[in-house]
């Protein structure tokens, strides 16, 4: 037991599991990988107290997963003299009720620097994963990709739209990124901050792709769920952030931090969007799928909360503060490696 606790600690690689008010889910995916001996910390940002207490209690009794939890995060700042409210630390306390997982893997990014991880998977605790050489081999695969992920099977890993696109069999035209449910990386080798908007993951890698590969490499299974419940509530937040991956489709191998400020550039994709709702509610209709027509028709009414002047303006501020995350975090990892 003393040479395997060794091993693990030494080991420069790490699992980063995110979970908020699922246990259930978070038990299946820590069973799955009872045969890695990779450490693995867990991101709990659950709202319920009741469920971070069983999340805490999955966890407790094996000596290789982390635990950070709201308290946890809370003892993690003051004990690295960290203010969340200094403008230069872009993350947010876990356990809040709002969407926060850029937030949390903002945590984890940090966790992995001061931790001197070398190859960072994260992955969602709805994963399931049946390969116990996969994630070893995705993490040597790092040597040549900047990003490895694997193919989700079981629920694709889209939004509203982009489950009826994929049903009506409208394709977009550009090439699928790797899934940020099952993501393998270097953190030493990342220089950006997640967004905390829907398609993080996405807007993440693009950003940094800068003319680097990445692989999909094996199969995870993600568990399935009904994508079309209570759409009202998730739709119109789920758009924001697929406008930002058309617009960052476009210019992710030109300037994209000009671009992405420009008013007049995000008018264009709005415009663009706009066209591609019409054309989902043109062929629903045509292939008499009713509840297909009235979700898209319904987003379509409710892009008006939408201008290019608020995307714009996003970006604007997420490039500074993403520099500055950065630049805080590096430095803190400096102090620490001194003390």
């Amino acid at each position: 037991m003393d040479n395997e606790l060794t091993t693990i600690m030494d080991d420069p690689s790490a699992i980063f599991i995110f979970t908020k008010d699922r246990p259930g889910s978070l038990s299946k995916t820590l069973y799955s990988l009872t045969k890695i001996n990779t450490k693995i910390y867990v991101i709990d940002d659950s709202f319920l107290l009741k469920n971070r207490l069983e999340n805490y209690n999955l966890t407790s009794s094996n000596y290789n997963i982390n635990y950070y939890g709201k308290n946890e995060y809370s003892n993690f700042l003051i004990s690295n003299k960290m203010n969340e409210s200094n403008s230069c630390f872009q993350i947010k306390e876990l356990g809040i009720q709002e969407w926060n997982l850029g937030n949390a893997r903002n945590f984890a990014l940090v966790l992995a620097k001061l931790n001197g991880i070398e190859n960072a998977l994260f992955m969602d605790d709805d994963i399931i994963v049946n390969n116990a050489t996969l994630i070893s081999d995705s993490f040597r695969l790092l040597e040549n990709y900047l990003f490895v992920g694997a193919r989700i099977s079981g629920m694709p890993d889209d939004s509203i739209i982009g489950h009826i696109s994929s049903e009506l069999e409208v394709e977009k035209d550009y090439e699928r990124m790797l899934s940020g449910g099952f993501l393998a990386f270097n953190p030493k080798k990342v220089n950006i901050q997640f967004t905390n908007i829907y398609n993080e993951d996405w807007i993440w890698m693009f950003l940094q792709l800068n003319g680097n590969k990445f692989l999909e490499f094996g199969e995870v299974f993600q568990a399935k769920f009904d994508p079309f419940s209570n759409y009202e509530s998730k739709i119109l937040f789920q758009e924001f952030g697929e406008i930002v991956i058309d617009g960052i489709i476009q210019v992710q191998d030109n300037d994209y931090c000009n671009f992405l400020k420009d008013d007049l550039f995000w008018a264009d994709i709005i415009n663009e969007r706009k066209k591609y709702l019409e054309k989902l509610i043109k062929i629903s209709k045509q292939k008499k799928k009713k509840s297909f027509t009235e979700m898209v028709s319904w987003l379509e009414a409710n892009l008006l909360n939408f201008d290019e002047f608020k995307f714009a303006s996003y970006f604007t501020e997420y490039f500074v503060q993403s520099q500055k995350f950065m630049h805080f975090t590096n430095e803190t990892v400096k102090i620490e490696h001194i003390i």
